[in-house]
């Protein structure tokens, strides 16, 4: 048992006792009639699946292939699937949720139907040639969203369609050598160039095929057209430019002067080039060491171009470590003021801190940022009015162990 067969039983072993006979989401919504107009154009193919009266155990359908990997649900004693699928191999696993793990490679075709009758669990399903009506279908419809479907359909047409090189001469006495190379080797049923058939070219499997086509002055448009006997297809167009005697004869001209251009500017690049060389460039490097009578192409005024550039690269080395020193020393400022406020919280909290532990503002100010542990406030005396036989009253205040009364 390879890898992607153990994988499939242990998940299908796990989940096969709670699971509903059809997996929510295995079978992808589509408008009614879709898919069998799709079945119509050959865009894909269908498989059916079904049991028999013995099909006693309830048991697993699963679908893999290179792009698709789902597990559909459960199935029963006389019930059945119905799937539409783009061409491609694909295989069943068919399975009870225990070792007898069995799997069928089959390989769906565009407009063609296949049909599987499943007897018993543990063997393989057989090809019949219908499934019977008595069936119960437990669900019939593709397991591919629509734009999976036709971006895999895309992806089969470019696969499957012929691949051609061409190229072409340029036009001599009204004619191209047009020269086409037909890289796949598929069976081909049409090739055209500009609508004309050309299949007696191909005759004794023949691929590299060379025709001499008419062209006009003006512009020539022209179609290469392959078809093979899938039905795919491949064009290619493109087009010749004939030019008329004066055309030519302009065209050349134009030539004849670009070039001259050409030579022209370079001629003129090596003379400013030579003239800087002898008389300096004009810069005011130039003009500063020429202040001081050093002339251009002397050892001198070499010296000095070149202590000038070393002057500027350094200064300019010296700019950027300023700039650099400057940028670092602002971040330190405004570390601190960050540092500052954040003290300020630190300071206005204890404050207030102390003032509601008791201490009075002047005592807190006094003790901010000390560290000092808050004093406990002395107690207060503590006052009562007590009242004598006959309702006279006194006031008494006590103060530790100390009462009066008065």
């Amino acid at each position: 048992m390879n890898i992607i067969t153990l994988v499939l039983s242990i998940l299908i072993i796990s989940g096969c006792a709670s699971l509903p006979s059809i997996y929510p989401n295995a079978f992808k919504y589509f408008e009614p009639e879709e898919l069998s107009n799709r079945y119509e154009k050959r865009e894909v193919g269908k498989v059916e699946i079904f049991t028999g009266q013995n099909f006693n155990e309830r048991s697993n359908v699963h679908i893999y292939s290179t792009d698709l990997n789902v597990n559909i649900g459960y199935i029963g004693e006389n019930e059945g699937y119905v799937f539409y699928l783009p061409e491609n191999s694909y295989r069943f696993w068919l399975s009870t949720g225990t070792t007898k793990l069995v799997s069928e490679v089959f390989d769906i075709k565009g407009g063609e139907t296949i049909t599987y009758r499943w007897d018993k669990v543990g063997q393989k399903p057989i090809r019949v040639s219908s499934m019977p009506n008595e069936i119960k279908v437990l669900s019939k419809g593709s397991p591919y969203y629509s734009g999976q479907l036709d971006a895999r359909l895309f992806q089969i047409g470019r696969e499957r369609q012929p691949k051609f090189e061409y190229k072409y001469n340029e036009p001599t006495n009204g004619n191209i050598k047009l020269t086409i190379k037909i890289l796949s080797t598929n069976s081909i049923q049409i090739f055209q160039v500009n609508g004309i058939d050309k299949m007696e070219l191909l005759d004794g499997g023949n691929y590299v095929v060379e025709l001499f086509e008419k062209v006009k002055v003006g512009y020539n448009d022209f179609q290469i057209k392959i078809v093979n006997k899938q039905g795919y297809e491949a064009v290619e167009y493109f087009n010749v430019r004939v030019y008329s005697e004066k055309e030519k004869i302009e065209l050349a001209e134009n030539a004849r002067l670009e070039r001259l251009k050409i030579e022209r500017e370079a001629l003129a690049k090596k003379l400013e080039e030579e003239r800087i060389a002898k008389e300096g460039d004009g810069s005011p490097d130039d003009l500063l060491c020429k202040k001081y009578g050093l002339k251009p192409q002397t050892y001198g005024y070499a010296e000095c171009r070149m202590r000038v550039d070393f002057a500027k690269a350094e200064s300019k080395r010296q700019q950027q470590q300023y700039e650099r020193e400057q940028a670092e020393y602002e971040r330190q400022l405004a570390a601190i003021e960050t540092e500052k406020q954040r003290m300020r919280g630190f300071a206005f909290l204890e404050l207030s801190s102390r003032m509601l532990g008791g201490q009075s503002p002047i005592d807190a100010l006094g003790s901010l940022g000390t560290g000092a542990p808050i004093a406990p406030i002395r107690p207060s005396p503590v006052n009562q009015t007590i009242i004598l036989p006959g309702g006279r009253m006194i006031n008494c205040t006590t103060m530790g162990t100390m009462t009066n009364c008065f």
